[in-house]
């Protein structure tokens, strides 16, 4: 049954309506003349449908004519058919084959560098270092060699433990994992002092093992000694010992730090307020704007982030930017409170600064053209300044 199926679709078919009394009449007379058809139905009492082979629809309908019959093509089906429909759409066809073959071309190329894992490393130093070692957007990707590229992010950038680089379509994903530098530690069976990674006046100390050589109030520089690992004691004879320990404890001081040009939105968006929506397009150096919006002082651009633009999930060389405009006169500015959060959110994001440990902060105001705030923050910051250093015991 299925190989019949497949013979009449390649060699093609007709869907075939008959009409006129007692159609049963014509179907004896197809029979009797050696036609083959199928899929035979009765419709009303003057109509039959059936189904026949293009090269026997010219005797069957000789012979409909013969006995006066009114014969209609309804459908056609098979390869025949197929081609006949392509062909009326040869435009489309043209152009689905294009965009196919242009596809399967840019997908030989890298259109999007997605990089991870970086906390100390400035995002564009490291795009800036793998396009000058011929790793950027638009280059073939399997012209590169991706163990070649780690090695120079590694020789570059030495807080780095490693790199991984992986294709995902289009897009290469750079994963980095840097070192961690904490202050060198020693084994507890080590015997150490506690002394000052950095000079300051001392705000508290915690003397957790062994002896408090300074008090809160003093001042003390960088390899100061603040808590001692070496323990005195009176031997039997009344002479002085010593014994050593690992020595443990906490030392902070009040660091202030300057940071400049925080930029933050001065007004509260929220979801139901109006805008102007303006859409740019960018390829390379050029950019296109879509609905552009004269920008001016009673008006405040939220730009969102940029995004590549996709034909069927893969992504291509073109940005887009999106930026909502909202009118100022309609919104509501943050207080004083909101503002210092958002500079703590900042500092928290680029300086890992814990919010935590920050004692204070003054901020100092700017606003620019645009009506956003340009600040720069004075805070004063809490940190534990012991370092372990070991104990000389000669």
């Amino acid at each position: 049954m299925l190989i019949l199926k497949f013979y009449h679709y390649i060699m093609g078919y007709y869907l075939v309506e008959i009409k006129g009394l007692h159609p049963e009449k014509y179907i004896n007379l197809i029979n009797h003349n050696n036609i083959s058809i199928w899929d035979i139905k009765k419709l009303d009492k003057t109509t039959i449908v059936f189904k026949i082979m293009l090269t026997d629809f010219e005797k069957a309908e000789r012979i409909a004519k013969r006995a006066q019959y009114i014969i209609d093509i309804k459908n056609e089906y098979g390869k025949k058919s197929v081609f006949k429909s392509l062909k009326k759409r040869r435009v489309f066809i043209f152009s689905a084959f294009l965009i196919s073959v242009i596809i399967f071309a840019f997908s030989f190329f890298i259109w999007d560098i997605q990089i991870t894992g970086t906390d100390r490393i400035d995002r564009n130093d490291i795009l800036s270092t793998l396009e000058d070692a011929g790793f950027k957007e638009g280059c073939y990707k399997y012209g590169v060699d991706k163990k070649e590229i780690s090695k120079v992010l590694l020789n570059t950038y030495h807080d780095l433990s490693d790199v991984t680089i992986d294709y995902k379509g289009t897009q290469a994903k750079i994963k980095l994992v840097e070192k961690n530098t904490p202050i060198k530690k020693f084994n507890k069976s080590k015997a150490v002092d506690l002394v000052a990674g950095k000079g300051g006046k001392i705000e508290s100390i915690i003397a957790y093992n062994g002896i408090k050589k300074v008090k809160k109030g003093d001042k003390v520089k960088k390899g100061s000694l603040l808590i001692s690992g070496k323990i005195k004691y009176e031997g039997k004879e009344g002479d002085i010992k010593h014994y050593y320990i690992h020595a443990m404890g906490d030392v902070f001081i009040n660091t202030t730090y300057t940071y400049k040009d925080i930029i933050i939105n001065p007004y509260v968006i929220k979801e139901n307020d109006e805008f102007t929506k303006e859409t740019a397009y960018s390829f390379k150096n050029r950019t296109i704007n879509y609905k552009k919006t004269v920008a001016n002082k009673s008006y405040i651009g939220v730009k969102e982030e940029k995004k590549k633009v996709k034909i069927l999930f893969i992504p291509i060389p073109i940005e887009q930017s999106t930026t909502k405009w909202y009118n100022i006169n309609n919104l509501t500015k943050k207080d004083e409170n909101q503002i210092k959060k958002e500079v703590i959110d900042v500092l928290n994001k680029t300086q890992n600064i814990d919010k935590d440990n920050i004692v204070d902060i003054y901020l100092s105001i700017e606003t620019l053209d645009n009506n956003y705030y340009s600040i720069t923050a004075k805070v004063k910051l809490k940190e534990n300044i012991v370092e372990e250093r070991q104990i000389n015991k000669k």
